[in-house]
């Protein structure tokens, strides 16, 4: 795989999972949203550390 695309893939990704983040928040849902918000949030450091 080349590292431009990496970092692109890795720029969407975060993207998504904020766009999901917050798109939870306007749900009102508190307790969908501190969990999911929660996994999104770990998920987006795994996506970060390779």
């Amino acid at each position: 795989m080349l590292i431009g695309e990496s970092v692109k893939e890795k720029k969407t990704a975060a993207l998504f999972v904020v766009t999901f983040i917050f798109s939870g928040y306007a749900s009102h849902n508190t307790r969908w949203d501190k969990t999911e918000t929660h996994k999104a949030s770990q998920w987006l450091a795994r996506l970060y550390m390779f």
